[in-house]
């Protein structure tokens, strides 16, 4: 093994274990990125993507917007990281409620459809979603998520599905409470480093949509019915 090869594979080990990490431990493993050396070339943008994501996990939305960001700024970067890294930059606009986080939301799922990254596309096209019923419309961002959820039923993964689902759910009872913001748990975003684009995680949607407030354009809603998640899926508009 050359010197390189062994640089290579330190690094590639160094990245695997500050992605489990960042789900663990994130505090932690901000830490430990922040004090590595230089890695091999090829790793630098994973790096930066899994500093921006550890960044999120703690809840520097600034500082992870800007790893993000410089991530699409290295020259060359090869197709998995820059849409790895597309993912982390519009998913960190929407966790931080910022003014371009529909823009970066398209730009990511053009991206995603270039390249025929489809499972990816499809879940920056429910992201999209979510960011326009935050920031323009929420009947607008209800109807995108139907059509995403439709998507997702034809062609993604059940996991997708039901993450759409619950959060065409969560759209629903805001119209109806015209609720504040409330607690949200972290979830990673699929597409990046840390979930892969057809695994999102039941809960990363309405993860999002939590964060902040829905531009209502609806006419006040009648309290909405709880159902079991099952009944949401199999009843959701097809």
């Amino acid at each position: 093994m050359t010197a390189t090869e062994g640089e290579t594979t330190a690094a590639e080990a160094a990245l695997r274990w500050a992605c489990r990490e960042i789900l663990t431990s994130p505090v932690r493993a901000r830490h430990w990125l922040r004090a590595q050396p230089r890695r091999a070339e090829q790793q630098v943008p994973l790096m930066q993507i899994v500093r921006a994501e550890a960044h999120v996990r703690v809840g520097q939305g600034d500082q992870a917007r800007q790893a993000a960001a410089a991530v699409l700024r290295i020259p060359g970067i090869e197709a998995g990281a820059l849409l790895a890294g597309s993912a982390v930059l519009a998913d960190t606009a929407c966790w931080n409620g910022d003014r371009d986080a529909v823009e970066l939301c398209l730009d990511y799922q053009r991206a995603a459809e270039a390249f025929t990254d489809y499972d990816r596309a499809w879940c920056a096209q429910a992201l999209h979603a979510v960011a326009v019923y935050q920031q323009h419309s929420c009947a607008e961002g209800r109807q995108l998520l139907r059509v995403a959820y439709r998507t997702a039923r034809q062609h993604g993964s059940d996991r997708l599905v039901a993450a759409c689902a619950a959060a065409l759910f969560g759209m629903g009872a805001r119209c109806g409470r015209r609720s504040d913001p409330e607690q949200s748990q972290w979830a990673p975003v699929p597409g990046g480093l840390l979930c892969p684009a057809g695994s999102p995680r039941l809960d990363y949607l309405t993860s999002r949509l939590r964060r902040h407030p829905g531009t209502h354009s609806c006419r006040p809603a009648p309290p909405t019915i709880p159902h079991p998640l099952p009944d949401i899926i199999d009843k959701a508009p097809s």
